[in-house]
Protein backbone atom coordinates (compact mmCIF):
# COMPACT_ATOMS: atom_id res chain seq x y z
CA UNK A 1 0.00 0.00 0.00
CA UNK A 2 2.99 2.46 -0.20
CA UNK A 3 2.82 2.74 -4.28
CA UNK A 4 -0.45 4.40 -5.49
CA UNK A 5 -3.11 2.74 -7.22
CA UNK A 6 -4.92 4.09 -10.83
CA UNK A 7 -8.58 3.56 -11.24
CA UNK A 8 -8.92 3.46 -15.22
CA UNK A 9 -13.12 4.58 -15.36
CA UNK A 10 -15.27 3.72 -18.03
CA UNK A 11 -19.32 3.69 -19.39
CA UNK A 12 -20.64 1.78 -21.73
CA UNK A 13 -24.38 0.76 -22.26
CA UNK A 14 -25.40 1.97 -18.70
CA UNK A 15 -22.65 -0.61 -17.51
CA UNK A 16 -19.74 0.73 -15.33
CA UNK A 17 -16.18 -0.86 -16.25
CA UNK A 18 -13.00 -0.30 -14.08
CA UNK A 19 -9.39 -1.62 -13.56
CA UNK A 20 -7.35 -1.37 -10.85
CA UNK A 21 -3.50 -0.96 -11.75
CA UNK A 22 -1.06 -0.27 -9.38
CA UNK A 23 2.67 0.12 -10.84
CA UNK A 24 5.25 -2.98 -11.17
CA UNK A 25 8.58 -2.15 -12.54
CA UNK A 26 7.89 0.86 -15.16
CA UNK A 27 4.44 -1.12 -16.16
CA UNK A 28 0.94 -1.19 -14.66
CA UNK A 29 0.02 -4.28 -13.56
CA UNK A 30 -3.83 -5.10 -13.06
CA UNK A 31 -5.20 -5.89 -9.88
CA UNK A 32 -8.77 -5.72 -10.09
CA UNK A 33 -11.52 -5.77 -12.74
CA UNK A 34 -15.20 -4.39 -11.74
CA UNK A 35 -18.23 -4.05 -13.92
CA UNK A 36 -21.50 -3.05 -12.78
CA UNK A 37 -24.64 -1.61 -14.10
CA UNK A 38 -25.92 1.93 -13.52
CA UNK A 39 -29.25 1.86 -11.71
CA UNK A 40 -31.79 3.45 -14.26
CA UNK A 41 -31.81 7.10 -13.14
CA UNK A 42 -28.30 7.50 -13.85
CA UNK A 43 -28.45 5.25 -17.25
CA UNK A 44 -30.85 7.62 -18.64
CA UNK A 45 -28.10 10.88 -18.26
CA UNK A 46 -26.27 12.12 -21.19
CA UNK A 47 -23.11 10.23 -21.88
CA UNK A 48 -20.85 12.47 -20.23
CA UNK A 49 -23.34 12.88 -16.97
CA UNK A 50 -22.91 9.01 -16.93
CA UNK A 51 -18.88 8.73 -16.66
CA UNK A 52 -19.35 11.06 -13.60
CA UNK A 53 -21.61 8.83 -11.97
CA UNK A 54 -19.62 5.31 -13.08
CA UNK A 55 -16.77 6.97 -11.81
CA UNK A 56 -17.88 7.93 -8.17
CA UNK A 57 -19.70 4.49 -8.26
CA UNK A 58 -16.49 2.81 -9.15
CA UNK A 59 -14.05 4.70 -6.45
CA UNK A 60 -16.80 3.67 -3.40
CA UNK A 61 -16.50 0.05 -5.15
CA UNK A 62 -12.82 -0.32 -5.13
CA UNK A 63 -12.47 1.34 -1.46
CA UNK A 64 -12.30 -2.03 0.07
CA UNK A 65 -9.06 -2.69 -1.88
CA UNK A 66 -7.32 0.69 -2.25
CA UNK A 67 -8.03 1.75 1.80
CA UNK A 68 -7.73 5.37 1.50
CA UNK A 69 -4.34 5.24 -0.05
CA UNK A 70 -3.21 7.29 -2.76
CA UNK A 71 -5.73 6.46 -5.76
CA UNK A 72 -5.09 8.37 -9.26
CA UNK A 73 -8.61 8.02 -11.77
CA UNK A 74 -8.33 8.35 -15.06
CA UNK A 75 -11.88 9.15 -17.04
CA UNK A 76 -12.75 10.05 -20.90
CA UNK A 77 -14.46 12.87 -19.97
CA UNK A 78 -13.69 16.34 -18.09
CA UNK A 79 -15.60 15.20 -14.60
CA UNK A 80 -14.16 18.04 -12.64
CA UNK A 81 -15.35 20.58 -15.09
CA UNK A 82 -18.51 18.68 -14.96
CA UNK A 83 -19.23 18.85 -11.30
CA UNK A 84 -17.47 22.56 -10.65
CA UNK A 85 -18.70 24.64 -13.69
CA UNK A 86 -21.26 22.74 -15.44
CA UNK A 87 -25.44 24.06 -14.16
CA UNK A 88 -27.09 20.83 -15.36
CA UNK A 89 -30.94 20.32 -13.87
CA UNK A 90 -29.81 16.58 -14.38
CA UNK A 91 -28.09 15.36 -11.12
CA UNK A 92 -30.13 16.14 -7.91
CA UNK A 93 -28.36 18.27 -5.46
CA UNK A 94 -27.74 14.65 -3.36
CA UNK A 95 -26.50 13.24 -6.03
CA UNK A 96 -23.89 16.06 -6.76
CA UNK A 97 -23.06 16.09 -3.36
CA UNK A 98 -22.25 12.52 -3.05
CA UNK A 99 -20.33 12.89 -6.23
CA UNK A 100 -18.30 15.37 -5.08
CA UNK A 101 -17.86 14.03 -2.04
CA UNK A 102 -16.20 10.86 -3.91
CA UNK A 103 -14.36 12.71 -6.52
CA UNK A 104 -13.29 16.24 -5.33
CA UNK A 105 -13.22 16.29 -1.75
CA UNK A 106 -11.52 12.70 -0.81
CA UNK A 107 -8.08 13.69 -0.03
CA UNK A 108 -6.77 10.79 -1.39
CA UNK A 109 -8.27 10.60 -4.79
CA UNK A 110 -6.90 12.82 -7.56
CA UNK A 111 -8.81 13.37 -11.06
CA UNK A 112 -6.73 13.27 -14.69
CA UNK A 113 -8.40 13.07 -17.73
CA UNK A 114 -7.16 9.54 -19.63
CA UNK A 115 -5.06 10.59 -22.30
CA UNK A 116 -3.61 6.45 -23.32
CA UNK A 117 -5.92 3.48 -24.09
CA UNK A 118 -7.87 3.19 -21.37
CA UNK A 119 -8.05 -0.31 -20.27
CA UNK A 120 -11.62 -0.36 -18.76
CA UNK A 121 -12.79 0.61 -22.31
CA UNK A 122 -12.11 -3.09 -23.61
CA UNK A 123 -13.72 -5.11 -20.89
CA UNK A 124 -17.13 -6.90 -22.74
CA UNK A 125 -20.35 -6.20 -21.25
CA UNK A 126 -23.59 -8.18 -21.10
CA UNK A 127 -24.27 -7.05 -24.55
CA UNK A 128 -21.42 -7.62 -26.14
CA UNK A 129 -21.00 -10.64 -28.70
CA UNK A 130 -23.86 -12.16 -30.87
CA UNK A 131 -25.76 -15.03 -29.17
CA UNK A 132 -25.45 -18.53 -30.83
CA UNK A 133 -25.08 -22.14 -30.09
CA UNK A 134 -21.68 -22.96 -28.72
CA UNK A 135 -22.43 -26.59 -29.96
CA UNK A 136 -23.59 -26.12 -33.23
CA UNK A 137 -20.85 -23.33 -34.26
CA UNK A 138 -18.60 -26.12 -33.06
CA UNK A 139 -19.68 -28.63 -35.18
CA UNK A 140 -19.68 -26.35 -38.25
CA UNK A 141 -16.27 -25.29 -37.27
CA UNK A 142 -14.78 -28.52 -37.00
CA UNK A 143 -16.90 -30.47 -39.84
CA UNK A 144 -14.91 -30.52 -43.39
CA UNK A 145 -17.31 -28.35 -45.92
CA UNK A 146 -20.32 -30.15 -47.11
CA UNK A 147 -18.97 -30.39 -50.93
CA UNK A 148 -15.92 -31.80 -50.20
CA UNK A 149 -15.81 -35.44 -50.36
CA UNK A 150 -13.04 -38.59 -49.93
CA UNK A 151 -14.54 -40.41 -54.07
CA UNK A 152 -14.04 -39.60 -57.19
CA UNK A 153 -16.55 -37.51 -59.17
CA UNK A 154 -18.45 -38.70 -61.38
CA UNK A 155 -17.57 -36.90 -64.78
CA UNK A 156 -15.55 -34.19 -63.21
CA UNK A 157 -14.72 -30.62 -65.14
CA UNK A 158 -10.96 -30.95 -64.14
CA UNK A 159 -9.10 -34.25 -63.31
CA UNK A 160 -5.72 -33.42 -61.61
CA UNK A 161 -2.70 -34.32 -59.85
CA UNK A 162 -1.01 -32.67 -57.07
CA UNK A 163 2.41 -33.22 -55.24
CA UNK A 164 4.88 -31.03 -53.40
CA UNK A 165 8.42 -31.90 -52.41
CA UNK A 166 11.86 -30.56 -50.48
CA UNK A 167 15.34 -31.92 -51.16
CA UNK A 168 18.67 -30.99 -50.92
CA UNK A 169 20.50 -29.56 -54.17
CA UNK A 170 24.18 -30.28 -54.57
CA UNK A 171 25.35 -27.40 -52.55
CA UNK A 172 23.45 -29.09 -49.25
CA UNK A 173 20.44 -26.24 -49.72
CA UNK A 174 17.12 -27.35 -49.05
CA UNK A 175 15.16 -26.90 -51.98
CA UNK A 176 10.98 -27.09 -51.93
CA UNK A 177 8.55 -27.05 -55.10
CA UNK A 178 4.84 -28.11 -56.40
CA UNK A 179 3.18 -29.20 -59.38
CA UNK A 180 -0.40 -29.30 -60.63
CA UNK A 181 -0.90 -31.91 -63.50
CA UNK A 182 -3.66 -33.15 -65.32
CA UNK A 183 -3.28 -36.17 -67.40
CA UNK A 184 -2.00 -35.20 -70.45
CA UNK A 185 0.03 -31.83 -69.04
CA UNK A 186 1.98 -30.47 -66.16
CA UNK A 187 -0.45 -27.27 -65.39
CA UNK A 188 1.55 -25.57 -63.17
CA UNK A 189 4.80 -26.09 -61.31
CA UNK A 190 7.11 -23.46 -59.60
CA UNK A 191 9.80 -23.56 -57.06
CA UNK A 192 8.96 -22.19 -53.49
CA UNK A 193 12.06 -20.14 -52.08
CA UNK A 194 11.79 -20.08 -48.62
CA UNK A 195 10.36 -23.01 -47.56
CA UNK A 196 12.09 -25.89 -46.23
CA UNK A 197 8.92 -28.61 -45.88
CA UNK A 198 7.74 -31.26 -47.73
CA UNK A 199 4.21 -31.08 -45.89
CA UNK A 200 4.45 -27.19 -46.70
CA UNK A 201 4.97 -27.82 -50.45
CA UNK A 202 1.96 -30.52 -50.23
CA UNK A 203 -0.11 -27.99 -49.29
CA UNK A 204 0.45 -25.31 -51.31
CA UNK A 205 0.04 -27.74 -54.29
CA UNK A 206 -3.19 -28.67 -53.24
CA UNK A 207 -4.37 -25.01 -52.49
CA UNK A 208 -2.79 -23.72 -56.07
CA UNK A 209 -5.09 -26.95 -57.79
CA UNK A 210 -8.25 -25.68 -55.64
CA UNK A 211 -7.49 -22.10 -57.14
CA UNK A 212 -6.99 -23.07 -60.52
CA UNK A 213 -10.26 -25.48 -60.68
CA UNK A 214 -12.56 -22.50 -58.91
CA UNK A 215 -16.04 -22.62 -60.06
CA UNK A 216 -15.43 -26.05 -62.04
CA UNK A 217 -16.03 -29.74 -60.06
CA UNK A 218 -12.93 -31.25 -59.94
CA UNK A 219 -11.14 -34.66 -58.77
CA UNK A 220 -7.78 -34.26 -57.14
CA UNK A 221 -5.30 -37.21 -56.40
CA UNK A 222 -2.18 -36.55 -53.74
CA UNK A 223 -0.06 -38.92 -52.41
CA UNK A 224 -0.33 -37.74 -48.79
Amino acid sequence: YQKPFTLYCHEKDGIALEVLTQSHGDKERPIAYYSSPLDPVVAALPPCLRAVAAAAALVETSATLVLGSNLCVDVLHAVTALLLKSKTQHLSNSRLTKYEMLLLNASNVTLTRCSVLNPASLLPTVGDGEPHDCLAVTTNLSTPRIDLKDTPLHNPDLLFYVDGSCLRNPAGQLMAGYAVCSQHETVEAHPLPGIHSSQVAELVALARACTLAKGKFVTLYTDS
